[in-house]
C-alpha cells in the first residue's frame, strides 16, 4: 500500500475458517455463489477479516438427509466444512378421516377415507398411510365419537409416533 510515498505493508492472511448459515434443504447448490458462507482470515498479527474472494472447486447440491463436505479455498489457503441437509425425518403426525360414519362402521387399517400425513422436519409433508398400523380397530356407534389411534416407525430416525383423531359417528 502506497501512502504519501511511505510502502506499507499488510499483513498477509496466514489461515482461513470458512462457516455456513445458508438455506439447508435439499437442492440448495454450495458453490461460491452461495451468500451462506461466511469466510474469516486470519492475518499474521491475529487480526480477523472477512474475505470475499474465495472459490470452492467442488461445488456440492444438498441431499435431504446427507451432509456434504466442501472445500473452501483462499488463494493456496483451505478450510473444509461440512453442511448438513435439513432432515426428511418426522416431527409429527396428521390423522384424517374422512370415510364412512355410519353406526357399525368398523374402521381398520385398510379403511378408505383414512389417511396418514407425516410433517417433517425439512417442512415437507409425505403419506404414510401405507407404513402405519392402526393400534385398534374401532366401531362407530350412534351419536357416540371414536378415537382411531395410529403408530408409525420413521425409517430414517427409527422414532416412533404415535397419533390419534377423534371422530364423531
Amino acid at each position: 500500500v502506497l501512502f504519501f510515498g511511505m510502502i506499507l505493508s499488510t499483513p498477509d492472511v496466514v489461515s482461513i475458517e470458512a462457516s455456513y448459515a445458508g438455506a439447508d434443504s435439499a437442492g440448495v447448490v454450495l458453490d461460491d455463489k452461495n451468500e451462506g458462507f461466511i469466510v474469516i482470515g486470519t492475518r499474521e498479527d491475529g487480526e480477523e477479516i472477512e474475505l470475499s474472494r474465495w472459490k470452492i472447486d467442488n461445488p456440492k447440491t444438498l441431499v435431504a438427509d446427507e451432509t456434504e463436505s466442501v472445500v473452501i479455498a483462499y488463494g493456496e489457503l483451505t478450510d473444509t466444512i461440512e453442511v448438513k441437509c435439513s432432515t426428511s425425518a418426522v416431527k409429527e403426525l396428521i390423522v384424517e378421516y374422512t370415510g364412512d360414519r355410519e353406526e357399525g362402521t368398523v374402521i381398520t387399517k385398510d379403511s378408505s377415507g383414512l389417511k396418514v400425513t407425516a410433517l417433517c422436519k425439512n417442512g415437507d409433508k409425505k403419506d404414510v398411510t401405507d407404513a402405519c398400523e392402526l393400534v385398534k380397530e374401532v366401531k362407530f356407534k350412534a351419536d357416540k365419537s371414536v378415537n382411531i389411534q395410529v403408530k408409525y416407525i420413521d425409517p430414517i430416525s427409527g422414532e416412533t409416533f404415535e397419533e390419534s383423531k377423534k371422530v364423531r359417528c
